[in-house]
């Protein structure tokens, strides 16, 4: 449902197994219906998509493109210091090939606030990083 964008059919079935017994299927839940509710036109659905994401991190189980989404979609909510926190958490738990996908969302949070602290940050997160893999 994810790659056919049918956000609203996704935001259902993943709601059908937040409660589900299996951890496993529950996570996967949690994250499909974050997913699926922050590519929604409703403020209402894209602030409990953050909502649902922030659970995540703070349960530990967010991957990197759970942490990249929330960024981007903080970024898009008028919330771009938060973004700026969660980009750079993700780069410093993300395997080398999340890097671009996270670079692009730090650029994109650069671009609207004209931060250049940030792009130093950003920068230099991605350098050494990327000298780890």
């Amino acid at each position: 449902l994810a790659q056919s964008q049918e956000w609203r059919l996704l935001a259902e079935q993943a709601r059908r197994h937040l409660e589900n017994p299996d951890a496993h299927t529950r996570v996967q839940a949690r994250r499909m219906f974050a997913l699926a509710l922050g590519h929604s036109a409703e403020a209402s659905d894209r602030n409990e998509a953050v909502f649902a994401y922030e659970s995540l991190v703070n349960d530990g189980l967010a991957e990197p493109q759970d942490r990249g989404n929330l960024a981007a979609l903080l970024l898009d909510t008028g919330r771009p210091e938060k973004a700026k926190a969660f980009v750079l958490q993700a780069i410093a738990a993300s395997s080398g090939e999340m890097l671009a996908f996270l670079k692009d969302i730090g650029q994109r949070i650069v671009g609207q606030t004209g931060d250049r602290a940030f792009r130093k940050q950003l920068g230099a997160a991605i350098a050494e990083r990327g000298g780890r893999d």
